[in-house]
């Protein structure tokens, strides 16, 4: 328990004086014995009884002082242990409300609405009968939703609209706004810095994830640039690269054990370990002499614009994730097609995942809130909005196993193992 310079030399002083007191009894009770053991038969005389009547004097006055300093120690400790849960409880409250005054501090005037609601705030303890009551009522998350839809909205997207910068958008209605998008070191092309990703907060740090869209085959060396330069050691992919025969993600790490070049980074496959619902590949990244090592996450069990059929796969998977994340403040790119709803799912399930723990309340429109002020279209759908709160009172009122089933065994391939078939690769990313 750390107390202040102040409160250690007090508890200390007191503590000395206790022990000082305690002493100086026990030597005056000792002289007053040594008295009557050298004089056992020895008629008492005035002055010894009045020896006598000091040292018991004494002896009751230092039992009352004693007894009161350790009755002011202990109050001296109960106040230094309340006061350091006071400082802790309020260390926790001003951290989480870092993140949103962090955000808010950094939005032009006129870009956020006054008038639009941030926060629902919930307690915990209301939640089961708030989520049963209105679960299964099909408007209320839906209108709820519809509150978030102009959030963030009324900010720019010049430098996603440049000419040389419209090839690298996948979808033309999905833009990364220009106040927090992520901005790569300039090369000597133009417009050489952009990239459609924002930075989105997490719930350690303003800059936790950065929220992308899928890898187009024009933007994978600035893709692995990014990786590289903020020198990423996760990546989430919750995306197939193919869904009902439509490309929703170039295949942008190496098919087999082949390294291969983007740009001036050499990206190598070491091994993947393939799991039912997910697949985490292990890869290394070179410039130059300077080798990194990145870990793909790959969810492949959730549809486009929908949601998995429960909730105990995603919250494994997104445990699983957070078990990964380096403590060093790297950031953690997460990715589906347009890089907003199964994207922003996951992470408001990471985020929540953590706050439930630690606090008393859960505030899942206010989260989406922040999103939508990083990224536009952050939680796409109604569905995946629903979908979070169900994860939520999942989590509140049963265990969700951190490990697989046991019947979900893990199967580690080398990569040298793969079929060298690239199509049927592909045939099976369809399934």
């Amino acid at each position: 328990m750390a107390y202040s310079r102040q409160s250690r030399y007090a508890a200390s002083y007191i503590h000395t004086n206790i022990m000082l007191s305690m002493l100086s009894f026990c030597r005056g009770f000792a002289a007053f014995r040594e008295i009557q053991t050298e004089n056992p038969t020895t008629p008492e005389t005035e002055s010894t009884s009045q020896i006598r009547d000091l040292t018991w004097l004494t002896a009751i006055l230092v039992t009352i002082f004693c007894v009161l300093m350790v009755v002011a120690l202990a109050m001296v400790t109960l106040y230094l242990w309340r006061w350091k849960r006071y400082k802790d409880q309020k260390l926790k409250d001003s951290d989480q409300a870092s993140l949103t005054h962090s955000i808010d501090s950094t939005i032009p005037a006129g870009e956020k609405n006054e008038h639009e609601i941030s926060s629902k705030r919930m307690k915990i303890s209301d939640y089961e009968e708030y989520f049963m009551k209105n679960i299964f009522n099909d408007d209320y998350f839906g209108k709820e939703y519809e509150e978030l839809s102009e959030v963030g909205r009324n900010q720019s997207s010049e430098d996603a609209r440049l000419p040389n910068n419209k090839p690298k958008n996948r979808y033309r209605n999905i833009l990364p706004y220009d106040r927090t998008r992520v901005k790569l070191s300039k090369t000597d092309e133009e417009d050489s810095d952009y990239i459609n990703a924002n930075w989105i907060p997490g719930y350690n740090s303003p800059r936790e994830f950065i929220a992308a869209q899928g890898v187009l085959a024009v933007t994978r060396a600035d893709f692995w640039r990014m990786i590289w330069e903020y020198d990423v050691k996760n990546i989430v992919m919750v995306t197939l690269c193919f869904e009902d025969d439509r490309l929703k993600c170039d295949h942008y790490w190496p098919y087999d054990s082949e390294p291969v070049y983007h740009g001036d980074i050499l990206v190598s496959v070491e091994k993947e370990n393939i799991l039912p619902e997910w697949t985490i590949r292990e890869m290394t990244v070179q410039k130059d002499m300077l080798v990194k090592e990145v870990q793909q996450f790959n969810f492949t069990a959730w549809p486009d614009h929908g949601v998995p059929d429960t909730s105990k796969s995603l919250l494994q998977f997104v445990r699983t994730v957070r078990e990964h994340m380096p403590n060093d403040k790297s950031p953690t790119v997460v990715h589906c097609s347009a890089g907003v709803g199964r994207t922003g799912t996951f992470i408001a399930l990471d985020r929540l995942i953590q706050h439930v723990r630690d606090n008393d309340y859960v505030d899942i429109y206010g989260i989406a809130y922040e999103m939508r002020m990083q990224r536009m279209n952050m939680i796409q759908t109604a569905a995946q909005y629903r979908f979070i709160h169900k994860c939520v009172y999942d989590l509140l009122h049963r265990d969700v196993e951190d490990e697989v089933d046991e019947n979900n065994g893990v199967h580690e391939n080398s990569v040298t193992h793969e079929s060298e078939d690239h199509e049927e690769t592909r045939t099976s990313l369809r399934i």
